[in-house]
């Protein structure tokens, strides 16, 4: 196996999706609006780090390049962190 496929399948980094991950599923409940940026935010935060994403959100973990062979595997996650 090559190591892209070995980190995407390991549940301790950040490249993993779990199966039942998808765009539709809520992470915080109730849903921001103008009143309630900041217990949101703050759960928001606490839901993104508990799934190991919030890397994505806080520029730890930048695009790699498209020749490397995590790019797939980035694009993948962003997009479901930003959905």
């Amino acid at each position: 196996m090559n190591e892209t496929f070995n980190q995407t399948l390991d549940v301790h980094n950040p490249y993993y999706l779990h199966p039942s991950e998808n765009p539709a599923t809520a992470l915080v409940s109730p849903v921001l609006d103008p009143t309630n940026y900041n217990s949101w935010s703050c759960s928001m935060l606490t839901a993104l780090n508990a799934k190991n994403k919030l890397e994505f959100v806080d520029g730890t973990i930048s695009e790699p390049q498209r020749n490397n062979s995590l790019h797939f595997a980035w694009c993948r996650c962003n997009n479901m962190v930003v959905s």
